[in-house]
C-alpha cells in the first residue's frame, strides 16, 4: 500500500476529509496536522502505515519507523520536544521537572 491509498481509506474511515496533503502531513485544518508515517510493527491490520500526531512523529520512527534511518531514543525526544516547545513554549522545562521526579525507568531500545 502506498502513502495517498492510505491516507484515502484512513480519511474515508474516520469520516474526516482532509483541507489538504503536503507529503506526511494530513492538514486536518489549515494549520494543524497529523502525519501519514510508515509502520514496521507487525501488527494484526496494521497495513504498513500509521497516522501519527506531530508531538508524537519522533517517538513513533523510534519505536515502530523503518530500520532504516531510525533515529536513536534521544534524537526522537529532542525531535518530538523540539515540536512541543514550539508550539507550546514553557513545555520543555516543565518535562524536565517532572522527568527529574519521576521513578520510572528511561527506555533505550524500541518497544515492540
Amino acid at each position: 500500500m502506498i502513502r495517498e491509498e492510505f491516507i484515502s481509506g484512513y480519511c474515508e474511515r474516520s469520516d474526516m476529509p482532509p483541507v489538504r496533503v503536503e507529503g506526511e502531513r494530513v492538514y486536518w485544518t489549515d494549520e494543524d496536522y497529523w502525519c501519514a508515517l510508515p509502520c514496521s510493527c507487525e501488527k494484526e491490520g496494521c497495513d504498513g502505515w500509521a497516522m501519527i500526531p506531530p508531538s508524537g512523529r519522533g517517538w513513533h520512527l523510534y519505536s515502530s519507523g523503518p530500520e532504516e534511518g531510525r533515529p536513536s531514543y534521544e534524537e526522537a525526544i529532542a525531535a518530538d520536544m523540539a515540536w512541543m516547545e514550539a508550539k507550546h513554549p514553557g513545555i520543555r522545562a516543565l518535562a524536565r521537572k517532572v522527568r527529574a521526579a519521576s521513578p520510572l525507568p528511561v527506555p533505550t531500545e524500541p518497544i515492540g
